[in-house]
């Protein structure tokens, strides 16, 4: 944020993110303890939500946790990521894991679409080396 005066000579903050493009379409990937809650989050700023699991019906359990009718479910497939503004990776702390993941999501999103992960113990660095585009 920069600090820009303002017409009463006080100093109000301007946003960098001016020309950044809307999130509207957000995946979250994982069914665990923390998805339920990152995508209530994302839903409550009015973007489409679309909760990711291994199988259908564990994505649905963790979608429903979510207490938000605009969150809904879907198996881990290409398809998934149809529409993915910004996409959010959840699960197990595992590298080996996470970075196969990563990779097969980067295979089916646009190379615009945001990737991050909810990884507490892992290096990003790491993870985002089997990626092409790691940035």
């Amino acid at each position: 944020m920069k600090r820009v005066p303002s017409s009463m000579g006080r100093y109000k903050p301007r946003s960098r993110m001016s020309d950044a493009k809307p999130v509207v379409g957000v995946v979250v990937v994982g069914t665990g303890r923390m998805a339920p809650g990152i995508a209530a989050a994302a839903a409550g700023t009015g973007a489409r939500v679309r909760v990711v699991g291994r199988n259908t019906e564990r994505a649905k359990q963790a979608a429903a946790r979510a207490r938000n009718t605009c969150v809904c479910a879907a198996a881990l497939t290409a398809a998934a990521f149809k529409g993915a503004d910004l996409v959010i990776e959840t699960v197990i702390e595992d590298r080996r894991i996470k970075s196969a993941l990563l990779s097969s999501i980067e295979a089916w999103i646009a190379a615009e679409t945001i990737v991050v992960s909810n990884t507490s113990s892992l290096s990003i660095e790491d993870l985002a080396r089997s990626l092409t585009h790691p940035k």
